[in-house]
């Protein structure tokens, strides 16, 4: 159904569609690897296009993570670890067509008996919704197995995003010097980065006084926006301190540091050092400082309300797609 052929070190796969022949390039990986992508692949030859076939959830599952190939790590690994500990609840051997929308809502219950965040828990069924459209598309599945109720998620709504006050900005640049995570804070407050871009941030990208957000090995901006951005006072007196090959803030082997371990590192600074805002505790756990997302909107608070830049200046230099993105940051300012 499918044939697999090699030419100058690129693997490419053949098989004919509607008569003709298609012929597609997995890159340079090994013969077994490229094996398994075409028993994945014949799938999609079936003869009767109206017939559901029988597909494991584990291979569906393979499916899936493979033709999401053209996005980003982060996001891989973001419906990876959500669909994978789904999987897990309701045993990845059984048939893709055996999914019942009581199994997706006893999980989303599960869940939240278990003291998960709302907006975690939304995250999940949000996962297992995007995977379960992908094969309704393929032809595995003749409708959703998902009710209104599987993604009804009841509950404390996800906290509102905020920026940081001006004598709370003072608060953080005083308690965090000295610490690792203080040039993380600076390069957030006054530059804007997402959490991926200071992960891949290296000392070359700052150079003439502009920070130049660009695509790496392996690593693109959100929506392959390269921009620029001036670099703050504030980051030029902590450059010197700064690696001067690698990324600005690797692991401790010298690695790329992932997102999550960023985020868990900046969390278990802001409750180690109890820095405001002081908030409700949910899951019965404290919340102490801003989430790291949150360095981004206080960026965008000082830009409009303090430096007086206007909203297409910000919206350039926030790497947005749409002015109606930069215009929900306005809205997240507290008075």
């Amino acid at each position: 159904m499918a044939w697999l052929y090699e030419r100058n070190g690129i693997w490419w796969l053949g098989h004919r569609k509607d008569g003709k022949v298609v012929r597609d390039s997995l890159g340079p990986i090994r013969k077994s690897e490229a094996q398994r992508i075409k028993v994945r692949v014949e799938f999609n030859l079936l003869e009767n296009p109206h017939h559901v076939p029988d597909i494991l959830l584990s291979d569906a599952f393979d499916g899936f993570i493979l033709a999401q190939r053209h996005r980003s790590a982060e996001t891989l690994h973001w419906y990876a670890r959500r669909l994978k500990r789904w999987m897990r609840s309701i045993h990845d051997d059984i048939l893709i067509g055996e999914i019942r929308s009581a199994d997706i809502q006893a999980y989303r219950d599960s869940r939240l008996d278990d003291g998960r965040a709302p907006a975690t828990v939304r995250g999940d069924i949000g996962a297992i919704r995007v995977f379960l459209n992908w094969c309704v598309d393929k032809g595995w599945l003749p409708s959703i197995p998902m009710t209104k109720g599987c993604r009804r998620v009841h509950g404390v709504q996800a906290r509102a995003k905020i920026a940081l006050a001006a004598d709370e900005r003072s608060t953080y640049a005083e308690k965090l010097a000295g610490f690792p995570m203080y040039p993380v804070y600076l390069f957030g407050v006054h530059a804007g980065l997402r959490c991926g871009e200071l992960c891949h941030l290296e000392y070359s990208d700052i150079r003439d006084g502009l920070i130049h957000v660009r695509p790496k090995d392996g690593w693109h901006p959100k929506d392959y926006q390269c921009r620029t951005i001036p670099a703050a006072p504030e980051i030029a007196t902590i450059l010197p301190e700064l690696p001067r090959t690698g990324v600005l803030f690797p692991e401790p082997r010298g690695h790329v540091r992932d997102i999550y371990n960023l985020a868990r590192d900046w969390r278990e600074t802001m409750n180690s050092l109890e820095l405001p805002p002081h908030r409700a505790t949910r899951a019965g756990r404290p919340m102490h400082g801003a989430q790291l997302h949150e360095l981004r909107v206080t960026y965008a608070s000082v830009q409009i309300q303090e430096k007086g830049v206007d909203i297409f200046t910000l919206k350039n230099r926030m790497g947005h797609s749409s002015i109606e993105t930069t215009n929900g940051y306005l809205r997240l300012f507290r008075p």
